[in-house]
């Protein structure tokens, strides 16, 4: 875990500066209590290792930590999804259209190549998720073209969304 020891001016830093570490956390909607607290402990430690790293030459510590918290959330938020139980067969045997399904079919109204952009953005294939960068390097596109096409897509998905009567 973590187990440095930090000066006592990286720790006064750490103290004054929590409220940022719980700001970025509360602005995740849809998590219950206990996975919260998960949230908050991963971006706890990744405000840490950015305390210690940090120059105040370079610029303000919240800039230099935002980052590093921003993707600790990330990174525990993937970690939980896929934690996730799968549903017990009563639930799963109703008519209701499960999460995937929506997704799947909200994916139907991209183009393919959009397709696999989003698919490699959010790793839905079961892979950790990639920047535009990343994407555009894969594919041998051009990242402008990329990220064009990852908006596109996600205006594509947003339109199917609102047009369902069955969305929630």
């Amino acid at each position: 875990m973590y187990d440095r020891i930090m000066t006592a001016a990286q720790q006064l830093a750490v103290v004054d500066n929590l409220g940022l570490v719980y700001g970025l956390v509360c602005r995740v909607r849809g998590i219950p209590g206990p996975d919260r607290d998960d949230l908050v402990g991963a971006a706890c430690l990744a405000f840490c290792r950015a305390v210690e790293t940090w120059d105040p030459r370079r610029s303000p510590l919240t800039r230099w930590a935002w980052r590093s918290i921003r993707y600790a959330i990330l990174d525990e938020l993937r970690r939980l999804a896929r934690r996730l139980a799968p549903l017990p067969s009563d639930v799963r045997a109703s008519p209701a259209e499960s999460p995937y399904e929506r997704v799947t079919r909200y994916l139907a109204a991209c183009t393919r190549l959009q397709r696999k952009i989003v698919v490699l953005r959010y790793g839905l294939s079961g892979r950790r998720g990639i920047g535009i960068s990343g994407i555009a390097q894969r594919l041998g596109r051009e990242r402008r073209a990329v990220a064009f096409e990852f908006w596109k897509a996600m205006a594509a998905m947003r339109k199917e969304a609102d047009d369902d009567p069955r969305s929630p």
